[in-house]
């Protein structure tokens, strides 16, 4: 708490800017951003009232984005947002490192290189599985392709599955409509819960186009959402793999699973971190989830996957 409610870390922040990541851990810059960022310059101008924007021009509910009693566990960048949105002192800059920043450029590594590969015929699937109120991951990487994407007819799809924080879906729809142009985007909305890896799947096969991203943060599911082989059935059906650990052993066995099914993983934090996790680049940071980003070794192969399901 003492981190958070020190002064002089806004003024840090504020005079570094998108210059370097700042590692409020050590209180350095943590040398370069991840090149994915420059891609993605800040925008700007006004928040409409009652919404926060970030430097993506993602709008959200503060109310939504803020609220009331929020674990100190959650990602350090989520608490500097929401004090210095109370105080109208919020900054448009790139992540600070935390555990969130490689999922922020996961997002926009997806967003970009499905932009870059769009076509009419050729354009976006992401899987948010655990999307909370407002698909927040999931709009996220839409947004990003929809900046890139030079087709104004290439497909979109958004899967989003959360069996219990959808409500009535009006936070999910006021979110969808302050950020992605209406019916751009085909939103598809599960509230089944998915128990295990027949239901992913049954939520996955449809479609011939592999997934951009998916995007798993189940709260301990992800064990039985990936075991029994389906991290080999993924390969060959996701060109990005971002996973949520939520324990020490379910994050090494995921990693094992992955290791043997042919994916090579970029980006491996553990859950629950103090002072022993070092990104090779980022520094140490302190994690709550851990977290797995992961990208098959062999290149996406649509003609072996056709002649396999004829």
């Amino acid at each position: 708490r003492a981190l958070f409610s020190s002064s002089g870390l806004w003024t840090l922040l504020h005079d570094l800017g998108n210059r370097c990541p700042l590692n409020i851990f050590q209180r350095r810059c943590a040398g370069d951003h991840m090149q994915i960022f420059h891609s993605f310059p800040a925008v700007q101008g006004p928040a409409l009232e009652g919404q926060m924007l970030d430097f993506m021009g993602i709008s959200t509910r503060s109310a939504v984005a803020c609220f009331e009693n929020m674990s100190i566990l959650l990602a350090p960048s989520r608490h500097l947002e929401c004090e210095y949105e109370a105080k109208g002192m919020l900054l448009r800059n790139w992540p600070l490192v935390d555990e969130e920043y490689v999922e922020w450029s996961d997002v926009l590594t997806a967003g970009l290189t499905a932009a870059q590969q769009s076509s009419t015929q050729q354009g976006l699937r992401v899987a948010e599985i655990g999307a909370g109120p407002i698909g927040l991951w999931g709009i996220r990487t839409a947004k990003a392709f929809l900046r890139h994407s030079p087709d104004i007819n290439s497909p979109c799809e958004v899967l989003l599955v959360e069996p219990f924080d959808l409500g009535d879906g009006t936070d999910l729809g006021n979110h969808t409509l302050y950020n992605l142009p209406e019916g751009r985007c085909q939103i598809r909305v599960e509230k089944k819960p998915v128990e295990g890896v027949e239901d992913l799947k049954a939520l996955l096969e449809p479609g011939h186009q592999p997934w951009n991203l998916i995007d798993i943060d189940a709260q301990g599911w992800e064990y039985n959402m990936l075991c029994c082989g389906m991290t080999r059935w993924l390969v060959s059906r996701a060109q990005r793999l971002h996973v949520s650990t939520h324990g020490r052993w379910i994050h090494k066995l995921i990693r094992q699973w992955l290791l043997e099914a042919g994916w090579k993983i970029l980006i491996d934090s553990c859950a629950w971190t103090l002072v022993d996790y070092e990104h090779p680049k980022l520094g140490p940071f302190v994690t709550n989830d851990g977290h797995i980003t992961a990208v098959p070794k062999v290149g996406w192969d649509v003609s072996r996957r056709s002649k396999r399901k004829k």
